[in-house]
């Protein structure tokens, strides 16, 4: 049989394909709505105990709970901030496990691009 493809299939591609399209936007809007929230929350905290956005090493010692990386000792704001570094996690593997990895990855660069421009902070150096 030849693959001789029908006016119907072709309809019926085009919306699966749509369909696929209109999928993909959603995740995103959810997860990179679910993701700048977060993070603009994180930087107010960031602000709040002087820690500087633009080293993504203290996010690691702030999951860690080392709170020498304060500048202005805030303990309240340390642990909102930690809570939510570690949703900014849990969310971003959700996305992952919903939208690929790749895909998943780049919303999140986006969404920090964003809030670095929001913020008026540099754009990040390409490594």
């Amino acid at each position: 049989m030849g693959s001789c493809v029908t006016p119907i299939g072709k309809v019926i591609r085009a919306m699966t394909e749509t369909t696929k399209d209109i999928g993909t936007e959603a995740l995103r809007q959810h997860w990179g709505k679910q993701l700048a929230d977060i993070d603009l929350e994180v930087a107010r905290l960031a602000l709040l105990c002087d820690i500087p956005l633009n080293d993504r090493s203290l996010a690691l010692r702030i999951l860690d709970n080392d709170a020498t990386v304060c500048g202005k000792q805030n303990p309240k704001a340390f642990e909102k901030l930690r809570a939510l570094l570690t949703m900014h996690m849990s969310v971003r593997h959700k996305a992952i496990d919903s939208m690929g990895r790749d895909e998943a990855l780049a919303l999140v660069e986006e969404t920090l691009a964003g809030l670095r421009h929001r913020l008026g902070l540099p754009e990040k150096k390409a490594s």
